[in-house]
C-alpha cells in the first residue's frame, strides 16, 4: 500500500472555526507541521463505525467563538 494513502485519511479532528462557508479551521496536534486551515473538498465527516460491539470514545464538542 501507498504511505501516503494512509496519512490522507487521519483524524478525527475537532473544528475550531468555520472561515467560511469553504474553508475550516481544526485543531490539529502539535507534532503535525501543518497548516491548520483547510478547504472543505480536503475534510471528510466522522462516521462511527458500524461493527457491533465496537466501543468508541466520544468526540469533543465543536467549539465556537462567537459565543
Amino acid at each position: 500500500m501507498n504511505p501516503m494513502a494512509l496519512t490522507s485519511l487521519i483524524g478525527p479532528f475537532l473544528i475550531m472555526k468555520q472561515i467560511n462557508v469553504m474553508v475550516f479551521q481544526l485543531e490539529l496536534p502539535g507534532f503535525m507541521k501543518i497548516h491548520h486551515v483547510f478547504h472543505v473538498s480536503l475534510l471528510k465527516p466522522y462516521h462511527t463505525s458500524t461493527i457491533p460491539g465496537k466501543i468508541h470514545d466520544p468526540l469533543p464538542p465543536i467549539k465556537d467563538d462567537s459565543e
